[in-house]
Formats: structure tokens, C-alpha cells, sequence
């Protein structure tokens, strides 16, 4: 079994954010290792609260996990999505410049193993942890997690495999909204039940997602992302309408977007016949 790597015994020439442009060095003070047995996520989420509790005395603990949570959110969506890579990147130089190096390595460390771990037992982690840690901080907000059992038997007891199929056979893709996502507990419980039902979520389900809570957004995209699925995540308020920022999974890119663009490209010959029928682009009449 290869030997565990971690920040603290290993140095890095590249700053986290330079990193997060590199998929080969990325989250690269653990490595791979396929014989590896998962962790439970009760223990990843006593080691995790544990290394929050070191910042009791130098920052809000509930700043330190919701800028961790952002920088994890950022570097995977300049690794997967080019979308606002730059933008990105000036981000995630804020989040890092007032934390040690090597602190916050061995933190983000935690929170991967904790990830790379949650496929063998999905759930919302990063929900839950973040619950724990709200009531040490004075700015609430009166955010309120659903639970993952209370979720998880709400998704099977509005799922019916008959109309999923159908769907699916008749749009080629099965299409489920959450405007006010949370960490994903909804999507995360649906996650499960698919996995039970063996229907291969990432071909088969694109997950529309919502929240007006950055942290949230974040939250989500990064479990639904180490989960494989497909989903598309906005940074919006549902009431307004006004989408702030849109974050991409890996899965949704590799399994749903590419073929969109092979589409496009298809259509672009037919754009000169398109302009002799004097139609625009969407084949509607001028």
C-alpha cells in the first residue's frame, strides 16, 4: 500500500492558488491510492472540527470553514470549468492571503479525505458540519439544514422509476430543480436512491441547483462534484431572478456539455441555409 503523504512532510514550490491551475498538483500532498479503505464520516468529521478548533483563538471558526469550503470550490472550478477562470483566480488569492501555508494545506488535506471518501457513504458532510458550527457564531441568520434522513425519505417518496425511465427515454435526460439547494442534501439523497435503483446518475440526471448563500453554493458544488454528478449550480436569488455566479461539475462538462458543443458545431453548416430562409440561429422566423 503506498505511504500517505502529507502537507507537513512534503513542500510545494507553487503557491494553493498556482496549484489550483495544475491538475496534477492538486490536493498532490495525498497520494492516490486505490487499496485505500474509506474512512467513516463520523471520524473525517472529528478530525475536521477538531483542526477548526486550533483557530478558536485567531478567527471566527465559522469564517475559517466557510473560506476553506471557497477555496476548495474555486480550485476545482478552475481545474474542471474555464468558465471565469481568471476571475477565479483573484478569488482565491483573497481567500488564501491571510492564512499560513502550511496551516492551511494540512486543513484542506482534512477536508479532501473527508470528500474522496464520501461516494462509499454520500451524505450531506459538509451540510452537517457547517450546522455544528453555526451555533458557535453570533451571525446565524437563521439557516436550518434538513436533515439527510428526513431528505432521503422524501426523494423515495416522490420518485417513480416508471416516469424516470419514460423521461429519460423520450429527452435522454432526467431533470431535477432544488431552488434553495443548501449544502445538496436533496441532490445528495437522490444521489443514493439512484445508486440503489442502479441507474448511472451521470449520464443519465442533470441537477439544476440554486441558493442565494455563496458558502451554500460552494458547499454543493464540491460534494456534487467528488460525487461525479451532473450538476450546474448558481449563485442566485430565486425571487429577483438576478444569477450572481454559476459553478459547472466535472461530470456535467464530460458527460452533457461536450455533446451540447458537438451539437453547436453540427449547426453552424446549416447556418447558411438558415440565413437564405431568413431565420436566425434558432430556427425561428425573422
Amino acid at each position: 500500500m503506498a505511504k500517505r503523504v502529507h502537507g507537513s512532510e512534503k513542500t510545494s514550490t507553487r503557491t494553493l492558488t498556482e496549484e489550483g491551475l495544475h491538475q496534477q498538483s492538486f490536493f498532490d500532498e495525498i497520494e492516490k491510492d486505490e487499496e485505500r479503505t474509506p474512512i467513516p464520516m463520523q471520524e473525517h468529521y472529528k478530525r475536521v472540527l477538531k483542526a477548526l478548533e486550533n483557530y478558536r483563538f485567531k478567527k471566527n471558526i465559522l469564517n475559517v470553514f466557510t473560506d476553506v469550503v471557497g477555496i476548495m470550490a474555486l480550485r476545482l472550478s478552475i481545474l474542471c470549468d474555464p468558465y471565469k477562470a481568471d476571475e477565479r483566480k483573484e478569488e482565491l488569492k483573497r481567500l488564501c492571503k491571510d492564512y499560513d501555508e502550511k496551516e492551511l494545506r494540512n486543513l484542506l488535506n482534512l477536508f479532501h479525505e473527508m470528500m474522496r471518501d464520501l461516494p462509499s457513504e454520500p451524505t450531506d458532510a459538509l451540510g452537517w458540519l457547517y450546522m455544528q458550527l453555526i451555533p458557535k457564531s453570533a451571525n446565524t441568520q437563521g439557516k436550518v439544514y434538513t436533515p439527510v434522513h428526513v431528505a432521503g425519505l422524501m426523494c423515495e417518496m416522490t420518485f417513480n422509476r416508471d416516469e424516470f425511465d419514460k423521461k429519460v427515454e423520450n429527452d435522454g435526460v432526467f431533470e431535477i430543480y432544488d431552488p434553495c439547494c443548501g449544502g445538496g442534501v436533496f441532490c445528495i439523497s437522490y444521489v443514493n436512491l439512484l445508486n440503489k435503483q442502479k441507474i448511472n446518475y451521470t449520464e443519465k440526471v442533470i441537477f439544476h441547483l440554486e441558493d442565494l448563500d455563496i458558502t451554500a453554493v460552494h458547499m454543493t458544488y464540491i460534494q456534487m462534484s467528488y460525487l461525479g454528478a451532473s450538476a450546474i449550480i448558481l449563485h442566485k436569488n430565486t425571487l429577483t431572478m438576478q444569477t450572481f455566479d454559476t459553478f459547472r461539475t466535472g461530470g456535467y462538462i464530460l458527460a452533457h456539455l461536450t455533446k451540447e458543443l458537438i451539437v453547436r458545431k453540427e449547426m453552424e453548416k446549416f447556418k447558411p441555409i438558415f440565413d437564405l430562409l431568413k431565420m436566425d440561429f434558432k430556427g425561428e422566423t425573422k
